[in-house]
């Protein structure tokens, strides 16, 4: 989560400065954009498509840290039982299992 994170924080960066896109006259182009909450059409200005120069450099410097380092493997713990009491044996449990078709099972 943090390193999509940190990727959406570069992605965003990297695309503040890119201007609006131009159409042959040179002037600015927009898109129409229904909204929901005034009820009415509203112009939106678009932008110039992003650029992903900084990617393939970033992947590499990914796979390069990933074969420099290495982590120690986390010990698993034994949670073990979550239950505040101890378990009671198993025979004594079924002894008190009631049924709605049997008033008790049976040891077999």
């Amino acid at each position: 989560m943090n390193c999509r994170t940190t990727i959406a924080v570069i992605d965003h960066n990297m695309g503040l400065n890119r201007g609006h896109k131009l159409d042959k006259d040179g002037k600015l182009m927009y898109k129409k954009v229904y909204s929901k909450v005034s009820s009415q059409w509203i112009p939106k200005a678009v932008y110039n498509p992003k650029n992903y120069f900084w990617m393939p450099m970033l992947m590499k410097m990914c796979v390069v840290q990933k074969e420099a380092t290495t982590l120690p493997p986390v010990p698993v713990k034994d949670r073990g039982n979550i239950a505040p009491v101890p378990a009671p044996p198993t025979r004594e449990m079924i002894s008190k299992l009631i049924s709605r078709f049997r008033k008790a099972y049976d040891d077999s």
